[in-house]
């Protein structure tokens, strides 16, 4: 554990590798298992954190309650207010995700700008490229999302598989998903 500025408030921190770079890490209860934790400026307020492999690059990971089983974290900007998030390999290149209360399951979540205010996100398989995506109860059983510019204020998404085409299609297609599928 080096180039650490302040840890103050964890409980337990055990079976971890690496972990530098971090400039503050505090009112953690639970942190293990960890391989490598590198380049965060702020985590604070995560209740458990394990099994985690590779999480690096984050300014700001705050208030989540469990983040584990994920292999790869990093590129984010700000993680803050998710309850759940576990069983997701990839997570990366994502700017802002908040708000979010169950996020688990996933295999790859990339290129997303702003990811706020969805209830569940699970079982999907491919979520990458999309601009904004807020105001969603649930989207599950989704095998691949990308492509899309604005996905919002749409209740329920599962059981898709293919959801790819231009902005504006995408667009039209949520809104035909909404009216048809609730």
């Amino acid at each position: 554990m080096h180039g650490c500025t302040v840890m103050h408030g964890c409980t337990v921190m055990h079976g971890c590798t690496v972990m530098h770079g971090c400039t503050i890490m505090h009112g953690c209860t639970v942190m293990h298992r960890c391989t490598v934790m590198h380049r965060c400026t702020v985590m604070h307020g995560c209740t458990v954190m394990h099994g985690c492999t590779v999480m690096h690059g984050c300014t700001v990971m705050h208030r989540c309650t469990i983040m584990h089983g994920c292999t790869v974290m990093h590129g984010c900007t700000v993680m803050h207010g998710c309850t759940v998030m576990h069983g997701c390999t990839v997570m990366h290149g994502c700017t802002v995700m908040h708000g979010c209360t169950v996020l688990h399951g996933c295999t790859v979540m990339h290129g997303c700008a702003v990811l706020h205010g969805c209830a569940v996100l699970h079982g999907c398989t491919v979520m990458h490229g999309c601009t904004v995506m807020h105001g969603c109860t649930v989207m599950h059983g989704c095998t691949v999302m990308h492509g899309c510019t604005v996905m919002h204020g749409c209740t329920v998404m599962h059981g898709k598989n293919r959801l790819y085409k231009s902005k504006v299609q995408n667009i039209l297609l949520m809104c035909v998903a909404k009216i048809f599928y609730g």
